[in-house]
């Protein structure tokens, strides 16, 4: 599988399951940080992780299915994953969903802990009052 983000492509074939995210994470950092007037600047990263072509034995994603359900409905249906930044935190989500959706799943209390840094989609810098907005419509 390869992850295309501005023009730069990652393969990351080799890495188990398991670990794409993590292996994600590992590169994402060290392109996308800058320190701009005291704020840490970086691009929010909104993709997609195709499910697997891999077949798995029936037994083990029947367990999978009860002990870690959204795990398995992840295995079935790919994973939204937006990316934040230099604060090197994700959100995922099992299966594809839209952008403004998965933006309304960080957690209130990333603002506080995460106040000086500036996230930025589009040209537009996301903040906690953007994020409100969206509730809103």
């Amino acid at each position: 599988m390869q992850i295309a983000i501005n023009a730069v492509c990652v393969d990351i074939y080799d890495v188990p399951l398991g670990e794409k995210d993590q292996a994600f994470r590992l590169f994402a950092p060290r392109y996308f940080l800058r320190v701009v007037e005291g704020f840490v600047k970086s691009n929010i990263l909104f993709y997609f992780v195709s499910p697997s072509d891999e077949k798995y034995d029936e037994n083990k994603l029947m367990e999978l299915r009860k002990s870690n359900p959204e795990y398995y409905e992840g295995l079935l249906n790919g994973w939204s994953v937006l990316f934040l930044g230099a604060t090197n935190e994700a959100i995922t989500h099992p299966e594809l969903i839209s952008l403004r959706d998965i933006l309304l799943q960080i957690p209130e209390d990333f603002w506080n802990r995460y106040s000086k840094h500036q996230l930025i989609l589009n040209d537009e810098i996301v903040t906690e009052e953007y994020v409100e907005r969206l509730r809103g419509e």
